[in-house]
């Protein structure tokens, strides 16, 4: 009895440890039903994000325009290689820089408003709402090699994209060609001068010439001394003419009182008066000295005019004197005078005649000879006047020929030493023209831009999860059964 109960509580025991065993796999079937549940729910919540992702994504793409674009290659090849510089910092997006390397600063000055905002202006009138930001956003610049700028721009507007190309090409081809570095403006600078001086001292020589041309000057200083000299001359013979004026007065008022004549009993001065020789002659004599007065306006250092001049004056003169030596004879052997006169009668009183009519004629040679010296320094006052002022001029136009024939040289000096110390520029040349993006048959054809690239990846995002929604509930549940049936048959053995 006792082994037989032995027997069945070890059978029992047998019998319920394997129902305890199995119980366990059970259980983890059911937690990962459970999980699975919540699974099922999370991945619903997914594919309605997908969805939502999807459905914008698609509907961004739909109403985004499509974009154009177009580029061109630019190359720099610099002249004098061996000279390296170096690079330029960049304080301003406006500030100039060689073209002798293309990097970095070089595109920024290749994009910034200096060059740009000329080009927005210029289209305008074709494309109104262009700006200088929108270019700028749009606007693409890289340098594919030290040597090498590739440039494009895109937009909704395939003709914008033509239009802005064509401009930036001709507007950085013509920027390198300008003058970039501080010894190149100063070259340009110089270069643009010189002419502009040259011209400036032409002119002041020619100026020069005029004046002298104009006034009959050869020699200024020597004219202006030869004036100085004349005015002198001049002054001091009228000084002397007046002196001898007034003492042959003198001399004829006492030989007046003499001959018990009156002072309007002019008989000498009436004597001459008749002479017509004499008359002839003293008429000859004041032409010759008006000649000499118009004369005393050219001034030659050797004149010939004048010379001979004075020459005729003196032999006139010396005629003149002896005409009036020989006038009181010929009156009196004049059949036709009147003799009736005491003192045509007296010897003595003939003989203070005859110096009273020598006393007259020398003071007609002297008032014809004041005359003239009173003409001559009208003359040379105006010609001193005259030369003072052209004097002025000419002292005005010599400062500023040798003010403009200095600045001159200055500018030729230094240019000699800025091209001996500047190398010489690089341009920009275009290696390949701008051109619009093309599909294989040749036809200008939109690029996605990266937004529509973003938009792309979302729907593709959200098609991935919206696969993962619908294959995942299905894969966890059979993964849940699988591991639940591997648990029973390890225990069931």
């Amino acid at each position: 009895m006792e082994a037989t109960q032995v027997a069945i509580s070890l059978s029992h025991k047998r019998l319920s440890e394997p129902e305890l065993q199995v119980s366990q796999p059970e259980l983890q079937v059911v937690r990962l039903e459970g999980g699975q549940s919540n699974i099922s729910c999370r991945v619903r919540v997914v594919a309605g994000l997908a969805l939502a992702l999807t459905s914008g994504a698609i509907a961004q793409n739909v109403h985004q325009a499509p974009q154009y674009e177009g580029k061109f290659e630019l190359a720099a090849a610099p002249v004098n290689a061996a000279r390296s510089l170096p690079s330029p910092q960049i304080q301003d997006v406006n500030q100039t820089i060689p073209v002798s390397a293309l990097n970095s600063d070089q595109i920024q000055v290749l994009k910034s408003p200096m060059l740009v905002e000329p080009i927005v202006e210029r289209l305008k009138a074709q494309i109104p709402d262009l700006d200088y930001a929108a270019v700028k956003e749009s606007l693409q610049i890289t340098a594919n090699d030290p040597q090498h700028l590739e440039v494009s721009y895109r937009d909704a507007n395939p003709q914008t994209v033509h239009l802005v190309l064509e401009q930036l090409a001709k507007a950085y081809v013509d920027y390198s060609q300008q003058c970039q570095s501080d010894r190149c403006r100063g070259i340009a600078f110089i270069e643009t001068q010189i002419p502009q001086v040259q011209q400036q001292v032409k002119q002041r020589r020619t100026e020069i010439e005029q004046l002298y041309r104009q006034n009959g000057i050869k020699n200024l200083d020597a004219q202006m001394g030869l004036v100085t000299a004349r005015t002198t001359e001049v002054a001091k013979q009228k000084a002397e003419v007046n002196g001898k004026i007034l003492q042959a007065n003198q001399q004829y008022t006492e030989l007046q009182s003499r001959m018990a004549l009156q002072p309007n009993e002019a008989i000498a001065a009436n004597i001459l008066s008749q002479n017509p020789r004499y008359q002839g002659l003293l008429s000859q004599l004041q032409v010759v000295d008006q000649k000499l007065a118009i004369e005393f306006k050219q001034l030659d250092i050797s004149n010939p005019r004048l010379e001979a001049l004075n020459a005729q004056h003196q032999i006139l003169l010396s005629q003149l004197n002896q005409e009036a030596q020989q006038a009181l004879q010929r009156y009196l052997s004049n059949p036709g005078a009147n003799l009736q006169n005491p003192i045509f009668q007296d010897k003595a009183s003939l003989n203070l005649l005859q110096q009273s009519v020598v006393t007259v004629n020398y003071l007609q040679v002297l008032k014809t000879t004041q005359q003239r010296l009173v003409q001559m320094e009208g003359v040379l006052k105006q010609q001193r006047s005259q030369l003072t002022k052209v004097l002025y001029q000419y002292g005005q136009f010599r400062q500023d020929l040798e003010s403009k024939t200095q600045i001159l040289q200055q500018y030729l000096d230094q240019l000699k030493v800025l091209k001996a110390q500047s190398p010489q520029q690089t341009a920009l040349q275009i290696s390949s023209p701008p051109q619009m993006l093309e599909d294989s048959t040749g036809k200008i054809t939109s690029i996605e831009s990266d937004d529509q690239n973003y938009a792309g990846a979302i729907a593709a995002l959200g098609i991935l999860l919206g696969v993962g929604a619908i294959v995942g509930p299905n894969l966890v549940g059979s993964v849940a059964k699988r591991v639940g049936l591997q648990k029973v048959r390890q225990v069931t053995g």
